[in-house]
Order: C-alpha cells, then sequence, then structure tokens
C-alpha cells in the first residue's frame, strides 16, 4: 500500500494523552467545489479495520450556501463548528 498522503489531503491529528482508551474522532470531512460531505465512520483508519471487520458509517453531502442562506445555520452545523473548535481544527 502507498504510504504517502495525496498532496490535496490535510490531516488533522489531535494529541492523545494516552494511546489506548481515549476519545478520537472517526469521521471525514472532504470538501468539494459543489460543497461538503461530511463522513462519521467506526473504523480506525488502517487497512485492517476497513477490509477484515464490519464497520458502519453515516455520510451526508451539504451543498454549497446560496448567497441569501449566508449566516443562516442548523442545529447540525452549529455542533460540528462548536466541535471542531474544541479540538482547534
Amino acid at each position: 500500500m502507498k504510504k504517502e498522503k495525496p498532496t490535496s489531503w490535510l490531516l488533522y491529528k489531535p494529541p492523545l494523552r494516552l494511546s489506548y482508551g481515549t476519545h478520537h474522532s472517526k469521521a471525514m470531512l472532504l470538501v468539494y467545489s459543489s460543497g461538503v460531505r461530511v463522513v462519521v465512520h467506526t473504523a480506525n483508519l488502517i487497512y485492517v479495520d476497513w477490509n477484515n471487520k464490519t464497520q458502519g458509517l453515516w455520510m451526508q453531502d451539504f451543498p454549497v450556501k446560496e448567497q441569501n442562506d449566508i449566516g443562516k445555520t442548523s442545529p447540525f452545523e452549529d455542533d460540528l463548528v462548536e466541535y471542531l473548535k474544541a479540538l482547534e481544527v
């Protein structure tokens, strides 16, 4: 498997105080010109989790906001922004 990430990827690794038993997000925010895809998954980002175990995921696409919707938010958007701020992303 290729060990280098594509140059278009931005990886964020928050510090973990312990190497086990520590909360860590399992999510991806994929940004496209047409909007953002949010993916929340149960797998760690290792080959064995994605290929040898049963996992689950939720994903939803959010289109770019129209000009008249700038400033309007949803409870999900508010929670996601608050979470990312807490992670200092």
